[in-house]
């Protein structure tokens, strides 16, 4: 069995529903796939979907969302092949870089709405940037567009500084308009912060780097009758997953549980090339790395 209309087929069979009119081929799929894409990763721990998930920075961009294809990130991560360092904490990683804002007098009102000034810290960091007058506010969204809290207007140039805003209400003359925004330093970054699905690096990156992570990421689908899982043992767990969602559905309990033992069974079978593999590769400790017991730290003495 290594196509998606024998999967079908298994599935039917063990469901009873042989007839298109019990359970239509595009409904049966949408079982399939649902198990594949994102019960299968869960229950089936293996390093056939481990890979390196590489991205590129652009200069002076802090931000990258991960891909939705990938459902774990984990250590060790390299920006331009060296190693950097790994948080998923935003405490530990702000307590490094602590993102605080520098504020300055911007500006000063003159009973008008339109204002044009430069911001005297560069370059400013995207998505930190707040203008106000104390009664109305913007805020940047991260592409050099203001937007006022009181349906104002604005832009800014995060490398050049220039603002202009338009307020929604005259500001009063003599009224102090002030800047509050991240500026930074651009170098290589040396520490990653992965958080809410979204990759932070500091220093900001002064050019393209490559930044490498190990992920483990969701399987290929499975688009037509004829196309076929990424590795043959996996069919059956495939279609016996599948099954047991349709038994869950239907409130199916009894044969729920009568393939659920089944279903452990298969998933063991399935696991076996992972293990196999991780067989091959000695449990890390003190003296892994050949060391002699650490001779070069410490006197041995022979005995006579």
């Amino acid at each position: 069995m290594t196509m998606l209309a024998d999967i079908r087929r298994t599935v039917r069979n063990i469901t009873g529903m042989q007839d298109v009119n019990q359970i239509t081929d595009a409904r049966l799929d949408d079982y399939i796939d649902d198990f594949y894409l994102y019960d299968f990763p869960e229950r089936l721990k293996t390093t056939n979907l481990e890979e390196y998930y590489r991205f590129y920075t652009s200069p002076n961009v802090s931000s990258y969302a991960l891909n939705e294809q990938y459902i774990v990130v984990k250590p060790p991560a390299f920006v331009a092949g060296y190693e950097v360092g790994w948080h998923q904490s935003p405490e530990s990683f702000f307590s490094i870089w602590p993102d605080t804002r520098f504020k300055e007098t911007v500006a000063t009102g003159d009973g008008g709405i339109a204002y044009t000034f430069t911001l005297t810290n560069l370059p400013v960091l995207q998505n930190t940037v707040l203008i106000s007058d104390d009664t109305e506010y913007f805020t940047d969204n991260g592409a050099g567009v203001l937007t006022g809290s009181g349906g104002g207007n604005g832009t800014v140039n995060y490398i050049t500084g220039v603002v202009t805003v338009n307020f929604a209400i005259g500001v009063t003359a003599g009224e102090s308009i002030y800047g509050q925004y991240y500026p930074y330093v651009a170098s290589r970054p040396r520490d990653i912060l992965f958080f809410d699905q979204t990759f932070e690096l500091r220093p900001v990156p002064d050019i393209s780097y490559e930044v490498r992570v190990l992920t483990l990421r969701r399987p290929t689908q499975m688009a037509a009758a004829g196309a076929s899982p990424e590795f043959v043992e996996w069919c059956n767990l495939i279609a016996y997953g599948a099954a047991l969602k349709i038994f869950i559905e239907k409130g199916d309990w009894d044969e729920y549980g009568n393939l659920y033992r089944i279903f452990m069974e298969q998933k063991n079978l399935a696991q076996r090339r992972a293990l196999k593999q991780l067989s091959n590769q000695r449990v890390q400790t003190n003296y892994s790395d050949g060391s002699d017991c650490g001779r070069g730290s410490w006197t041995i003495y022979p005995f006579y």
